[in-house]
């Protein structure tokens, strides 16, 4: 017996041993093991794609199978067994085939999940309403999603249609800084019609100062207009000689629209400034067309003295948050790139990490064709916690030599911004 006994202890410190070498190993390479768990990777079990996928179509239908994380736990089994009765088939709780194509005919929707998915996204205005309900059937991101007031964070990427993306440098208390990659780069106010503070483009400086804070700008009410001053100081790089010159603003706001750009559809607050006298060759008149859900404009119209217009429209957002852990951050990829393969478009997929305190919905828009015959789809994350709610919609392009999802204009290798603009 002693001999048994000692045999025992070894099976079960090596069974120990064995355990602790997966969760290191888990640790280690920073693998993700759900969307709700991704960057604590302390558990040997990995997510299953095929699993994740019922998971999401069953959510779609009404059932509450939990977290699309890939994996087969006891709310999912319950879940399953539900659709299986209501199906007619045979009821074990278990992930095949047959259960999929039957999960995508669309069929045996849970009666009392029909109101919920058919409401409109953000009506409640609550940041937890909005985590678990799918788009509006229009596809619009309504006011509700987000705040008047601009909000950005460090890393925060824009990209236009015209190629270029503007990044957040810096952000104080009043101010942002901007770095754009058509080489210029400005210090402003978070009230973004307001004239920049500090300016710089390949060949020029200069500075501006109001008769007037930023505050009083934005926000305006609707049919408000509002008349100021502004100084203007420029000169040529390398040069010493400074130019001066006094300008008069004047800001008004319109009637609100909704638009459609690239990223998808927004409910826009429209503010339109002229300046007189105009400078040589720079602009007369601009509209801004705010999108509350964005915290940001996703289109700016810019008239020059001849009246020849340049529209810019936002194609993607991309959030950096360079503070997360780097599981946290592969996790959140992971969990992105899954959705847009295996997704029901509309239904949102919650994701959180006990590693970062944001919460996120990852909701999956329309599969188009760009050009050439590229294969892309919009995509959007919604954030619930822990600030106000914030949408950053993007476009990606499936890459099939990298076998990955790439938003153009921040990728490499991804399709060009032109592609799908």
């Amino acid at each position: 017996m002693p001999r048994v006994a000692g045999r025992c202890a070894v099976i079960l410190l090596l069974a120990v041993g064995l355990a602790g070498c997966e969760y290191l190993a888990g640790k280690g390479i920073g693998k993700t093991n759900s969307a709700r768990s991704a960057g604590t990777a302390t558990r040997s079990v990995q997510p299953d794609k095929t699993v994740r996928q019922a998971q999401t179509l069953l959510a779609a239908l009404g059932y509450d199978p939990g977290p699309a994380d890939g994996l087969l736990g006891s709310r999912t089994v319950q879940a399953i067994r539900e659709y299986q009765k209501a199906a007619g088939l045979p009821v074990d709780g278990r992930v095949s085939g047959r259960l999929i194509q039957s999960l995508k005919s669309g069929k045996h929707r849970k009666q009392q999940a029909q109101t919920v998915q058919a409401a409109t996204l953000g009506s409640s205005g609550a940041a937890a309403a909005i985590a678990k309900r799918p788009l509006p059937a229009n596809g619009t991101f309504s006011a509700e999603y987000g705040d008047t007031q601009p909000i950005y964070t460090l890393g925060d990427a824009f990209v236009w249609s015209s190629g270029h993306v503007d990044r957040v440098a810096r952000v104080g208390a009043d101010n942002v800084v901007w770095r754009s990659t058509d080489g210029t780069g400005r210090t402003a106010f978070r009230s973004f019609a307001a004239p920049p503070i500090e300016w710089q483009t390949g060949s020029m400086e200069g500075s501006s100062k109001m008769g007037i804070g930023p505050l009083e700008i934005w926000p305006l009410k609707t049919g408000m207009k509002i008349e100021f001053e502004v100084l203007n100081t420029s000169r040529k790089l390398e040069q010493e000689t400074v130019s001066e010159a006094v300008e008069t603003w004047g800001c008004s706001r319109g009637q609100d629209r909704t638009i459609d750009v690239p990223a998808g559809r927004f409910e826009t607050i429209v503010v339109t400034c002229i300046r007189k006298p105009v400078p040589n060759g720079s602009w007369r008149k601009r509209v801004w067309y705010y999108a509350p859900a964005v915290r940001h404009y996703v289109r700016r119209d810019t008239f020059d003295a001849a009246g020849a217009r340049r529209r810019i429209r936002l194609v993607s957002l991309r959030p950096a948050w360079r503070d997360w852990p780097p599981a946290a951050r592969a996790g959140l990829d992971w969990a992105v790139q899954d959705t847009l393969t295996t997704g029901v478009k509309g239904v949102g997929v919650e994701w959180g990490s006990s590693g970062v305190s944001t919460k996120l919905t990852i909701v999956p828009g329309m599969e188009f064709k760009a050009r050439g015959d590229r294969r892309c789809r919009k995509y959007a994350l919604i954030q619930t916690q822990p600030m106000a709610p914030r949408v950053y919609p993007a476009i990606a392009c499936w890459d099939p030599e990298k076998a990955k999802w790439l938003v153009p204009g921040l990728d490499d290798s991804a399709a060009p911004v032109s592609a799908v603009r």
